[in-house]
């Protein structure tokens, strides 16, 4: 008996039987039933009615107790009351060794519930950490566990800035990270997908086939600099990608995703497909459908998957036209800075879904690239005009400025947190504005945009990230008067990825460990801002916060680098020797480890 066996009936002293035991060849989602067990669980990952549940655990091994009829027989039983096989025979099933009687379920439940509680494994304190660094999980894994993380809006939905968090403290984090399966299929007839689509479903402008044609004969000409690419390239055009349904699915797909990460700095109310260069064209639609691919579709349509080929053929093409906006006067931002937004978003692409060379690649070429690029433009260090002077086409340029060099510096603290990676940017070029409310950023118009400046004005005087890193690290005078209460919680997420620069150079360098001490005053006191930021939303408005949720776990796991540091532990774990690893493993080591050291310490 798998559950229950350890339940025994504080009336007559004897075990439970288990009257709710999940049946191993049953589908848990469709209950489709199957006459093994490890094809009802086959089916069950793949199953439409999952809607990325997680699958139960099944708990193996020999049953300890049979029904009466089962036992004289020696059959297999799955002590349930009645048990399938009397069921099937039409037989009384008992249980003389067992308490079957329902009446002495709830005080049994009720006298075991505590020891029960006390004898369930704990949960892990990093489960992001621990999915999306494990370098055997795949493309699919990863991004499930990132679409898990920003759910999407609906195009009905009032408020973009609505945010669901789970609550935090410093001993555990438990948010829910969902598995969901991926296909892809061919659009035989474009015309007709596009009809059946429907305009009420679109979150951005529609997408003109001429438009995904002259896309695919640009990649066509970079074909020419890359043959071997052109396998993947076909195998996408077979599956339908380059189909202008795709690519409105993809983009609407993006568009209810605006409040997360990888897109974040894209004005979608000004977004016009058929106008937007085609490198950015191509980076939202890759971004689409990776997730797409993660299960993110609406209506439920198979979408065509992302090949390595495809990407890293978009790579070139995208960094290509990035050299060439980038060659232009520094003036000229209309077309730079679309160019650089495009590069960045291949960038968190690649280093999500790429493999090490892949990462690697990205970490000592590419992101060094974004980043020389927007320093040329002057984009780098960007704030907004006094709030009295801000006109609604002046604050989009600025803020899609601010908002990039964000997203560009939140890609360099990953790779120098996951990877060990030398950063390429400096804390102190964060001096600018930090990103404005998201009800300011997704104004439709320029009276709603002008409706919402007050929350502009709430922001003269804010600090920029670097003061912020700088004030949190400071005596307890300055740190009272930086004023760091009022930041947000997408602020505070910024705030801690920007230590990991500094903790970087703690182990690459000969610097005191004195200064140690400092850093983990400051993550304490990040702690509690967050922990503030935390109670200003109410409960019904934490829907969404996408990725940033996962910062206690980087604040936590940072906290635990230092410690282990200060009291010279380091031992044998790779991540500590000071050596970039571009598959994660020697991150996914230093993770695993500290979970194992908290499950042991409880």
């Amino acid at each position: 008996m798998a559950s229950n066996a350890g339940f025994i009936c504080a009336i007559c002293k004897l075990p439970r039987a288990c009257e709710n035991e999940i049946d191993n060849k049953k589908c848990p989602f469709c209950a489709k039933g199957f006459g093994r067990a490890d094809v009802a669980r086959r089916h069950a990952l793949k199953c439409p009615s999952r809607a990325g549940r997680s699958l139960p655990q099944i708990k193996r091994g020999r049953r300890l107790r049979a029904c009466d009829s089962c036992c004289r027989s020696k059959s297999s039983c799955d002590s349930k009351v009645p048990c399938a096989r009397c069921s099937q025979r039409g037989k009384t099933c008992t249980y003389n060794s067992l308490c079957t009687d329902p009446a002495h379920a709830s005080k049994t439940r009720s006298e075991h519930g505590d020891e029960a509680n006390r004898t369930t494994k704990t949960p892990s304190r990093l489960p992001f950490l621990l999915q999306s660094t494990d370098p055997s999980k795949g493309f699919e894994d990863l991004m499930a566990a990132v679409a898990a993380a920003e759910p999407h809006m609906k195009q009905t939905d009032p408020d973009l800035e609505s945010t669901e968090v789970l609550a935090w403290s410093a001993d555990t984090i438990d948010p829910r990270i969902l598995h969901m399966d991926f296909s892809a299929m061919l659009f035989a007839d474009d015309d007709l997908m596009l009809s059946s689509y429907g305009q009420g479903d679109r979150a951005c402008t529609a997408v003109s086939p001429a438009r995904v044609d002259t896309l695919m004969c640009e990649l066509e000409s970079v074909l020419a600099f890359k043959p071997r690419l052109r396998d993947g390239f076909t195998q996408s055009l077979d599956q339908g990608f380059f189909t202008a349904t795709h690519f409105q699915r993809a983009l609407d797909t993006c568009s209810r995703r605006r409040q997360c990460y990888h897109t974040t700095f894209i004005h979608w109310p000004t977004f016009t497909p058929d106008k937007s260069p085609l490198a950015l064209l191509l980076a939202l639609v890759l971004i689409g459908t990776a997730y797409l691919t993660a299960g993110d579709d609406l209506r439920g349509w198979p979408s065509p998957s992302l090949n390595q080929s495809l990407v890293e053929l978009s790579e070139k093409y995208t960094f290509t036209e990035l050299k060439r906006y980038t060659t232009r006067a520094a003036g000229d931002l209309d077309d730079f800075l679309p160019a650089c937004q495009a590069a960045n978003m291949i960038v968190s692409l690649q280093c999500s879904i790429g493999t090490p060379e892949t990462r690697r690649r990205m970490a000592c070429e590419r992101q060094p690239a974004v980043v020389a690029a927007a320093r040329a433009a002057g984009v780098v260090g960007a704030a907004h005009s006094p709030c009295g002077e801000t006109e609604w086409t002046d604050f989009v340029h600025r803020e899609a400025c601010i908002r990039l060099v964000t997203s560009a510096f939140t890609n360099d603290t990953l790779l120098t947190c996951f990877f060990n990676h030398p950063p390429s940017m400096a804390i102190a070029e964060l001096s600018g504005s930090m990103p404005s409310p998201n009800e300011v950023w997704h104004a439709e118009s320029e009276a709603e945009f002008h409706a919402h400046t007050h929350h502009l004005e709430e922001l003269q005087g804010q600090v920029s990230f670097s003061e912020a890193i700088n004030a949190l690290m400071s005596e307890e005078a300055v740190y009272a008067e930086a004023g760091l209460g009022k930041l947000s919680l997408s602020q505070l997420h910024v705030t801690v990825l920007g230590f990991q620069h500094v903790i970087f150079n703690y182990k690459a360098s000969m610097l005191p460990k004195s200064g140690l001490a400092t850093i983990v005053r400051a993550l304490d006191r990040w702690v509690l801002l967050w922990a503030t930021a935390l109670d200003r939303i109410e409960p019904h408005d934490r829907k969404w916060l996408g990725i940033a949720k996962y910062a206690p776990e980087i604040a936590l796991i940072s906290r635990k680098v230092l410690e282990t540091i200060l009291r010279e532990q380091e031992g044998e774990m790779s991540y500590f020797r000071r050596i970039a690893n571009y598959d994660s493993s020697a991150f996914h080591e230093i993770v695993c480890h500290y979970t194992k050291e908290a499950e042991a310490s409880v």
